[in-house]
């Protein structure tokens, strides 16, 4: 049962394979992956704000906040996810989950966010 090891259709990680400190993270904007075992959504090597915060979503226990509104979902961003903020030219500017019940590593990703100025987490 390939699906038990493999990252299934529609999410990836870096390996394609899923573990305990690896989850597999969903594909959750226009970009899709249509195999099992993806290590990217899409044809680009470049990550999406959407990926990126699904990333630190998955790496912080992201079930597990204490406040996940609009996190996942297809709505816009910004102002729509809690604790997300952005330029004029929707842009990610702070990460404000600051006792929010985050857990574990987050994801380094984040530094791929060329305009966030503030983070707390």
């Amino acid at each position: 049962n390939c699906d038990a090891i493999l990252c299934p259709i529609g999410f990836y990680n870096e390996n394609g394979i899923k573990g305990p400190n690896n989850p597999c993270v969903p594909c959750i904007d226009e970009n899709y992956s249509t195999h099992m075992g993806s290590v990217k959504c899409s044809d680009s090597e470049e990550l999406t704000t959407r990926a990126i915060l699904a990333k630190l979503y998955y790496s912080t226990n992201g079930p597990q906040w204490t406040n996940k509104d609009g996190w996942l979902t297809s709505i816009d961003i910004c102002g729509k996810w809690y604790g997300i903020e952005c330029d004029d030219n929707g842009e990610v500017t702070k990460i404000d989950l600051n006792a929010n019940g985050l857990s574990g590593k987050p994801a380094a990703d984040l530094l791929k966010l060329e305009k966030l100025r503030e983070i707390d987490l």
